[in-house]
């Protein structure tokens, strides 16, 4: 009760904290080992250092920007690993932890695909999202892009601006048009993040509604 109730009190503290926890965890995992080093260039592998910023500044709308480019591709991610516990391979992304098993690098990878979004969702839920969370998005996106190019070698794919994880064969010039898929996926995670903000409103709504019928009846 008493940590419920100092959350409550200052959110963006412990949320902040679980962000910048999440981005050592990731760095300790990655940036050791020479063969991995690069591996920080993915966006999952980097953005919970920004997450932690706009908690220090917090800034709800940073926070949303910031993960709308990797919220529907960390979804994927989560339905390819459930997939292979249901008997079939959604996407492939996921085997290297049914091949590799449990590593320390594994278990890291499953708290930023798994743990992370689930709590960036439910701190974020209840906000209305703003065009301006869009102003951190897309230079954030632009961002990877330029850095995925100057310094991602072509195959290991980082971003999947190379061979689009696999199904260049599917996307002529792929490389090319990534940032417009990339901006395409911060929309759809922009009218997602609504979704839920709306959502919640209309419950909340009914929840009043329904306090004030119960009122009027007494």
């Amino acid at each position: 009760m008493d940590f419920l109730r100092a959350w409550q009190r200052n959110p963006y503290l412990f949320a902040g904290i679980f962000f910048a926890s999440v981005q050592v965890l990731i760095f300790s995992a990655l940036a050791f080992d020479p063969s991995t080093r690069l591996f920080l260039l993915w966006s999952c592998n980097n953005f919970c250092i920004l997450l932690a910023i706009a908690c220090y500044r917090e800034d709800m709308q940073m926070l949303m920007g910031i993960s709308y480019l990797g919220l529907l591709s960390q979804t994927i991610w989560v339905l390819d690993l459930i997939s292979h516990v249901a008997g079939f391979n959604l996407s492939g992304i996921t085997d290297y932890i049914y091949s590799e098993g449990l590593t320390y690098n594994n278990g890291v990878s499953i708290i930023v695909h798994v743990i992370v979004p689930t709590v960036i969702l439910l701190f974020s839920f209840r906000v209305e999202p703003r065009l301006r969370s869009l102003l951190f998005a897309f230079p954030y996106l632009l961002l990877i892009y330029i850095l995925t190019i100057l310094a991602g070698p072509t195959e290991q794919d980082i971003n999947c601006v190379f061979q689009a994880c696999g199904n260049d064969a599917y996307l002529p010039y792929h490389i090319y048009v990534w940032p417009l898929y990339a901006a395409l996926s911060v929309l759809v995670s922009f009218a997602f993040h609504y979704l839920l903000y709306y959502s919640w409103r209309q419950f909340r709504k009914k929840q009043r509604e329904g306090r004030k019928g119960s009122e009027n009846f007494e």
